[in-house]
């Protein structure tokens, strides 16, 4: 089994303070003053709950881990205010530490984490792992793959320059949809580093 690296209640804290607010400046909602403070010691409790589950052995890969992390930090309510943010947030950063990156818009983390936490029963582990599978990337691998999937819509339009425009009018819309997400996901990876290098803390206890 990897050595994962796993969050704990002090860097939760550290998250808090150091990365949400950047994550979700655009957030609809502004945080409020009790933006991810905990709900007393039933708070507690329930964070510690929800942080220890992606260390039970039977969720054995990675991207499990991360689902049921992410689930756990959003239903548990550990937080007065902010726990779908902090929920977001804390999965990426668990993700990050253990050399995966995920790649997803901010507007497409919002209405996730909305529909899970809204979810009754609560949404299976398994649709949130595909989630999370369809977004996130092996950190070293990252360029390549973004690089790997804009050349292959770029080959379909070239294609498309070859077709009847019978076949241009039915592909065109979706190959375009293709293209803008995947400037969408560049976009969000370089706004991500830039927001790690200027937030980061190495030291993540």
């Amino acid at each position: 089994m990897p050595d994962y690296w796993y969050p704990t209640v002090d860097s939760v804290g550290l998250i808090a303070t150091k990365l949400a607010a950047a994550f979700f400046e655009d957030y609809e909602e502004p945080m409020s003053r009790f933006f991810a403070k905990l709900d007393g010691q039933d708070g507690l409790n329930r964070l510690q709950s929800a942080l220890a589950l992606p260390q039970q052995p039977y969720y054995r890969s990675l991207h499990i881990k991360a689902a049921a992390l992410l689930r756990s930090l959003v239903k548990n309510h550990a937080f007065i205010d902010g726990n779908k943010r902090m929920g977001m947030v804390t999965t990426f950063v668990f993700l990050t530490r253990n050399n995966h990156f995920l790649l997803t818009p901010n507007d497409e983390m919002v209405s996730f984490a909305v529909e899970l936490a809204a979810s009754e029963p609560d949404l299976p582990l398994a649709a949130v792992t595909a989630w999370i599978n369809r977004y996130c990337f092996y950190t070293p691998r990252l360029s390549y793959e973004l690089k790997r999937r804009l050349e292959r819509v770029r080959r379909e339009l070239q294609v498309l320059r070859d077709s009847d425009y019978y076949e241009v009018d039915e592909k065109f819309p979706k190959i375009e949809r293709d293209l803008g997400f995947l400037r969408q996901l560049v976009e969000t990876r370089d706004q991500r580093a830039e927001m790690l290098r200027d937030k980061w803390i190495p030291a993540l206890p």
